[in-house]
């Protein structure tokens, strides 16, 4: 098992105070609407370091303009410790998918895993498992 506690949200931006590693997941929300886009899921060793120039950045704000969204950054600290940063990622790759990531969502290559989501995005990703097939 592997608990994710996405207890951090951030708007517009990371601040240079979370230096921390671990999980992130960007969203696109139209309050108007309210509604939900999921844009992105990844790691960090530096959260601050990795966002500052992240590489798809203009896609998610492209995405954001188009549909008259906000950006927000959930993130969740742990460490890569046997692995579990990489491995959550990749569950959580695989599983939902996000819009702009261009890795991972096409298949699982670690071993089986059951991810526990709590803080923010609880009701959102909850808990599940995910098997390698291969």
């Amino acid at each position: 098992n592997i608990e994710l506690n996405f207890d951090k949200r951030f708007a517009s931006g990371v601040p240079d105070t979370a230096k921390y590693s671990g999980i992130y997941v960007v969203y696109a929300y139209n309050s108007q609407s309210g509604s939900w886009k999921l844009l992105d899921i990844g790691q960090a060793v530096n959260m601050y370091e990795r966002h500052l120039k992240h590489e798809r950045k203009s896609q998610w704000e492209k995405v954001a303009k188009e549909t008259k969204s906000d950006i927000y950054i959930y993130t969740a600290e742990i460490s890569n410790e046997h692995s579990h940063r990489d491995v959550a990622e990749a569950a959580l790759l695989y599983k939902f998918k996000p819009l702009c990531a261009t890795d991972g969502k096409q298949g699982y290559h670690h071993g089986d895993v059951k991810i526990v989501v709590k803080g923010m995005l609880a009701k959102a990703f909850g808990v599940f498992t995910v098997c390698n097939e291969g």
